[in-house]
């Protein structure tokens, strides 16, 4: 059993290091804001990481934009709406530094509202 032990370890440690995250600022957690905010497309400031896309996306904090009606974010306190409610295209990216030949789970959580 002993020389197995470190093996396991070994295997563990291998493991947690290639669980890294390589999504920077996914909860869109920066910069001090209202409850909502419009960002403009080709804006790579506003949110820290991200750049918008080609008319921009709305940020708010749904807990308590519009007295709380949207409900609440998955991570921190804010949500992107990809399609800014007075336009019909919107969207933000990020570069992500990869390796060839890795494989990568990209994971997101998506709603929506029938307001």
């Amino acid at each position: 059993m002993r020389t197995f032990l470190p093996l396991f370890l070994l295997a563990a440690l291998c493991t947690a290091s290639q669980a890294v995250n390589l999504i920077a600022n996914g909860g869109f957690e920066n910069s001090a804001m209202g409850d909502y905010q419009l960002v403009g497309g080709n804006d790579s400031t506003t949110i820290a990481s991200w750049t918008t896309i080609p008319e921009g996306v709305e940020r708010f904090k749904p807990g308590t934009y519009l007295g709380g009606v949207f409900g609440s974010a998955h991570e921190g306190v804010v949500v992107v709406d990809l399609a800014p409610f007075t336009y019909n295209v919107g969207g933000l990216y990020q570069n992500v530094a990869t390796v060839a030949s890795q494989q990568y789970r990209l994971t997101f959580w998506g709603s929506t509202s029938n307001l």
